[in-house]
């Protein structure tokens, strides 16, 4: 009972001294926010739920009444064939997701470098199983989207705030 308790009060002694923390809400750095994307997009969806429930900024309706602006270029989804079986199938996939996001202020100007999320997903592909391959696909490109989403609330958290010009 006294080793186990040395070796866990050790443990979080170590992970304490190494600056471990668990990365716990991101709070964003401006009060209210625009979201400039597709609003049936399932990213956009899950973007909003998640500011929602942080509560650390509003969404508004509009552009003019928001601290910042988030402005979405077109993204693009691609299945790139990997390798093929002897047959000359395709026998594994790759795939893409990429998209680009920039945050504003309410006069257009850059609060941040352009954002752009990146994301891969390897998938084994067999004509035998068709039906649950395309199913396995959709759970990827869903998982990737909810990736997208969390890295960009990261990314997003970390921009600086617009500078009000009236304080002098």
């Amino acid at each position: 009972m006294r080793a186990r308790l040395l070796v866990s009060l050790v443990l979080l002694v170590t992970l304490a001294g190494c600056g471990f923390q668990l990365r716990g809400a991101q709070t964003m750095p401006f009060p209210t926010l625009y979201v400039s994307m597709a609003e049936n997009s399932e990213i956009t969806a899950n973007l909003k739920r998640y500011i929602r429930a942080n509560k650390s900024t509003e969404l508004v309706d509009n552009r003019e009444d928001a601290a910042a602006t988030l402005v979405q270029f077109p993204e693009r989804r691609e299945r790139i064939a990997l390798s093929y079986n002897s047959a000359g199938r395709v026998r594994e996939l790759q795939l893409q997701y990429r998209a680009n996001f920039r945050l504003e202020d309410a006069k257009g100007k850059a609060l941040s470098a352009p954002m752009e999320i990146y994301l891969t997903r390897d998938i084994t592909y067999d004509d035998a199983q068709v039906l649950s391959k395309a199913q396995e696909e959709e759970l990827l490109w869903q998982d990737m989207q909810r990736d997208l989403v969390q890295q960009l609330i990261r990314r997003m958290a970390k921009a600086k705030p617009p500078v009000d010009e009236n304080e002098d």
